[in-house]
Order: C-alpha cells, then structure tokens, then sequence
C-alpha cells in the first residue's frame, strides 16, 4: 500500500471513530431516540468488525485460541488488581475509596425495563467496539503511529476526555486502560482488547444488578 494509500485510511478510520463518539454521546437525547441510535450502532460496530477483521487487526476465528484467551484474561486480571491497588492507595492516604465500575453502576442503577436492556447490550457489546476501535487502534496506531511514547499520552486523554476530577477515579481510568494499550501495542490485535473490554462489562453488569 502506497504512502497516499495508507494517510487516506488513517484519515478514514479517524473519521469513522469520529462519527461513532457522536452517535454514542447522543443516547437518550431528544436528537436521537435511544432505540434508534441502537440500531444504528449496531449496524456500524458490526460493519466495523467486519473491516477489522478484513484488514488483519482482529481475527474473530482464532480469538478463542489460548494464545489470544490469555491476553484476553491478564487484561482484565490486571486491570482489576491495578484498580484495587490504586483504591487500597488512596484509602492508605485517607481518601474515599470507589467502585473500580461505579461509571457502569451509575448507568445501570436508575434504569428498568427496555431501557436497562438495551443499555446492556450497548455497556456489553457496542461500547466495548467503539473504545477499542477509537482509543486503541485510531489512537495508538493511526496517531500515535504504534510508539511507545504514545501509551501513557493516550491514557492521559483517555483520562482527560471521562472529565473526571478526583484523584482516585482519574488514577483507576488511567491505570485500566494503558494495559489494554501495551496488549495492543504488543500484539496489534483490536480483538483481544475489545473481548477483555465485553469481559469486564459483563461480569460488573451482573455483579451490579445481582
């Protein structure tokens, strides 16, 4: 692929990450009813995996493979103990400890019926695609071009961008997601990220509403 080539694909997929934040952000607003905008997310996330997989950044039929199931697991293994570590080190400090999840608590506690379900799917399924696609592939690769140096830079503005204020949560958001950002860095492999991300969301929906 010709230099040309590869700057119009960064531009689109750029775009593309683009369009996918505002659709997301528009849930439950009066611009676009919640169903809608889960149908419209789910065919672009879906349409999305298909390119991925295309271009060789996800591989859907060996991510259940142990070599890939075992990135899979230590992100989401050490995103949780990095978590607890960072509660157990502001408590030491006399600070307010959180819910490493209390961002999917608070979506998930006000909400019933259909709301709550498509809520889910959208917690479990279509966000876990947009984030990796934007703030991992998009970020990292086509930004950052794949530097090291890019890592802890794009954590930071992943921080930045939540408008979180404390302490606490600022350090937990940046501590879970730089690991899934070295496990890209490492394998170039978006699947595997987005299977630890549906992981961890899964398992804190059912813990919440349990």
């Amino acid at each position: 692929m010709t230099k040309p080539d590869k700057e119009l694909k960064s531009a689109l997929e750029l775009l593309a990450g683009v369009v996918l934040i505002i659709i997301q952000t528009f849930i439950n607003t009066k611009f676009m009813p919640q169903l809608m905008n889960f149908i419209i997310l789910s065919i672009l996330t879906t349409i999305l995996l298909v390119y991925l997989n295309k271009e060789g950044y996800a591989n859907i039929k060996d991510l259940f493979k142990w070599e890939n199931l075992k990135y899979v697991l230590l992100i989401y293994i050490l995103s949780k103990a990095a978590a607890y570590a960072v509660n157990g080190m502001v408590e030491i400090m006399g600070i307010t400890p959180i819910a490493e999840d209390y961002f999917l608590e608070n979506q998930l506690r006000t909400l019933t019926g259909v709301k709550l379900g498509l809520a889910l799917f959208d917690i479990c399924f279509i966000i876990p695609i947009i984030v990796n696609f934007v703030f991992r592939h998009v970020a990292l690769k086509n930004i950052g071009n794949m530097k090291k140096s890019a890592i802890p830079i794009t954590a930071v503005v992943i921080v930045l961008l939540n408008g979180i204020s404390g302490i606490p949560e600022m350090l937990i958001i940046f501590a879970i997601n730089i690991i899934p950002l070295i496990v890209y860095y490492k394998t170039e492999r978006i699947d595997i990220c987005i299977a630890a991300t549906m992981l961890n969301n899964i398992v804190a929906s059912i813990l919440i509403l349990s």
